[in-house]
């Protein structure tokens, strides 16, 4: 068995990440197959919630990151990670970035955990900070709106700040990004707004403007 209860939560998640590194190349060359490491993932996994008191931003992200790409599904195991994450996101001496919420909720869609509550939150805690609306990307953008879209969580506010973040860095954004936002009004059953389709017919497709 492998021994973890003397290394530091920083290393034991950069490991647990790097399984989800792993499992994204395999998937991604391979197929779907039975991974060889996930025993040592396990293992990771239960050292960091036994320690999820002294995890940090970063490291809760890593970790709910990499079972999102190791499609590590168990829902108690995500309530427990999530339940993490919102407390440190009411932590007033801790700070997410806006990549690491978007790699929250990314992973949250990957394994199918909709807890309307935590999802949302943590999104919000994006749109309503000035500080983190104005460092999100469009990229970043793009895949909360996916995220959301793939668990049906249905939520105008949260849509159009999205968005809003998205068009305003239209110029960096892709076509895919672009796209998938689309996808996701259309999966929750939201109109997109004009703005969001006229740039998307202008800038990506070179047609005119959507009336």
């Amino acid at each position: 068995m492998l021994k973890t209860s003397s290394i530091s939560t920083k290393y034991v998640a950069q490991a647990l990440w790097s399984c989800g590194k792993m499992a994204r190349f395999e998937q991604a060359t391979r197929g779907n197959k039975l991974l060889p490491y996930m025993e040592s993932a396990k293992v990771f996994l239960s050292h960091l919630i036994d320690n999820g008191d002294v995890m940090t931003p970063p490291q809760i992200s890593q970790v709910i990151w990499a079972l999102g790409s190791l499609r590590f599904s168990d829902a108690r195991t995500m309530k427990e990670l999530s339940d993490i994450a919102m407390r440190i996101r009411s932590d007033p001496n801790m700070a997410f970035n806006s990549q690491e919420i978007a790699n929250i909720v990314w992973a949250f869609s990957k394994v199918g955990y909709n807890d309307r509550d935590t999802a949302l939150g943590l999104v919000r805690y994006v749109t309503e900070s000035p500080r983190l609306s104005e460092e999100c990307t469009s990229q970043e953008a793009s895949n909360m709106l996916y995220s959301l879209g793939k668990l049906g969580l249905k939520d105008t506010d949260s849509f159009e700040s999205l968005s809003a973040i998205l068009m305003s860095r239209l110029h960096a954004a892709s076509s895919q990004a672009i796209a998938n936002a689309l996808w996701a009004f259309d999966a929750v059953e939201l109109e997109p707004p004009l703005e969001l389709m006229g740039c998307w017919a202008k800038e990506k497709l070179g047609m005119e403007d959507v009336a």
